[in-house]
């Protein structure tokens, strides 16, 4: 299990210490792995398996209208995601304004 509170005292910077930079870390601290995400670009899709409904952990791609994309970690049933606001853990029900969620691996 992570802990989770060594990520909250986190300075969001959208140059170098975005959610992309954020989600990167927590997935090599989670797994091991190296996503190697720091724009969310329209090829990220393409480079990692969409799945049918989340599965811990994997990464969560957020979107919603008129608002650049957004991305977190799917993991104790939430999302940990990083913004200007910082370190956030959401149930999907509370990840407004984002409407559009996927779940990838």
């Amino acid at each position: 299990m992570i802990n989770l509170d060594v990520y909250l005292d986190r300075k969001y910077n959208s140059t170098n210490n975005n959610c992309g930079h954020f989600v990167n870390e927590v997935w090599r601290d989670l797994t091991g792995e190296v996503l190697d995400i720091y724009d969310i670009t329209p090829d990220l899709p393409r480079r990692f398996k969409k799945l049918r409904k989340p599965e811990e952990p994997c990464f969560c791609l957020m979107q919603a209208h008129l608002l650049p994309p957004h991305i977190g970690i799917y993991i104790n049933k939430k999302i940990l995601h990083f913004s200007e606001t910082g370190v956030k853990h959401d149930s999907i029900a509370n990840i407004i304004p984002y409407y559009r969620l996927s779940y990838y691996r």
